[in-house]
C-alpha cells in the first residue's frame, strides 16, 4: 500500500515537473515574437535542400554541419535557459560557448565558399589568416572563462561575434565588387554564390550593430529587450537561411 502511494506521488511530481518545463520552454521559444520558430523552420528547409546536393563535396558537408549545429544547439538552449533548476553560470557557459562555436562554423563555411569562387593563393591566405584569428580568439574565450566572471565571458562572446560579422561582411563586399565587372555577361540571379553572399551581407550589416550593444542586454524594458533581438538578430538570421535555400535551389553549384 505504501509503495503504491509512493509511486503515485512520484508520478504526480514528474507530471507536474514536465508540465512546468514544457510551459516555461514554450514561453521562452515564443517570447521573441515567434522569430525563433521562424529561424528553426528556415534552417530545416535549408537542411532539406542541402541533402539534395552532392554528399561527397566538402563545402556541402560544412554547410550541413553548420545547419545541424545551429538547429541542435539552439534547441538545447531552449531546454536549458528557461529551466530554473539549472545553475545560471552553467547556462551562461553553454550559451556563450555554443554561440562562439556556431560563429566559427559559420565563418568557415563562408570562407570556404569564398575560396571556391576565387580559387587563388591570395584568397586562401586571406581566409586562413582570418580563420586563425577567430580560432585564437575562441581559445582566449575558453581560457578566460575559467578565471573571470560570466559578464566578461559574455562581452568576449559578443566581441567574437562582431568580428566574425565584420569578416564575413568584408568577404561579401569583396565578392560583389568583383562581380560588377561581369554583370553584363552573366545573370547573377542564377548563381548560388550571389544568393549566399547577398544573404550574408544583409545579415551581417543588420546584426553587427546589435552585437556591439549586446552585452548591455537586458535593459529592463521588456518590450525593447524582446523586439530588438527579434528585429536585429533572429529575423535577419532567418533571412540568411532563406537566401541559402534559394542558392541551393539554383541549377548550378552553390559556388558558381
Amino acid at each position: 500500500m505504501l509503495d503504491r502511494e509512493r509511486n503515485s506521488r512520484h508520478i504526480i511530481a514528474i507530471t507536474i515537473y514536465m508540465e512546468n518545463t514544457i510551459a516555461l520552454t514554450s514561453q521562452y521559444i515564443t517570447k521573441f515574437y515567434f522569430t525563433k520558430v521562424v529561424l528553426w523552420l528556415t534552417v530545416l528547409v535549408a537542411l532539406y535542400y542541402s541533402r539534395k546536393k552532392d554528399n561527397t563535396d566538402h563545402l556541402y558537408k560544412i554547410l550541413r554541419v553548420y545547419l545541424i549545429l545551429e538547429l541542435t544547439l539552439g534547441l538545447i538552449d531552449n531546454l536549458i535557459s528557461p529551466n530554473p533548476n539549472i545553475n545560471y553560470e552553467i547556462k551562461s557557459y553553454y550559451i556563450n560557448f555554443s554561440n562562439s562555436l556556431i560563429a566559427l562554423t559559420e565563418f568557415y563555411f563562408f570562407s570556404e565558399l569564398y575560396n571556391r569562387v576565387f580559387p587563388s593563393k591570395y584568397s586562401y591566405r586571406l581566409t586562413r589568416s582570418l580563420s586563425t584569428f577567430l580560432l585564437c580568439f575562441f581559445v582566449a574565450i575558453i581560457s578566460n572563462s575559467f578565471f573571470n566572471g560570466t559578464k566578461f565571458l559574455l562581452e568576449l562572446t559578443y566581441a567574437l561575434g562582431t568580428i566574425e560579422f565584420l569578416f564575413i561582411f568584408f568577404l561579401s563586399l569583396s565578392y560583389f565588387i568583383s562581380q560588377i565587372k561581369i554583370i553584363p555577361e552573366t545573370n547573377l540571379f542564377n548563381r548560388g554564390s550571389f544568393w549566399c553572399f547577398t544573404g550574408a551581407l544583409f545579415y551581417c550589416a543588420i546584426s553587427a550593430p546589435f552585437y556591439i550593444i549586446g552585452p548591455n542586454f537586458p535593459t529592463g524594458n521588456s518590450t525593447f529587450d524582446l523586439l530588438l533581438p527579434a528585429l536585429l538578430y533572429y529575423l535577419p538570421y532567418s533571412i540568411l537561411f532563406v537566401f541559402i535555400t534559394i542558392s541551393l535551389k539554383c541549377k548550378t553549384q552553390i559556388w558558381n
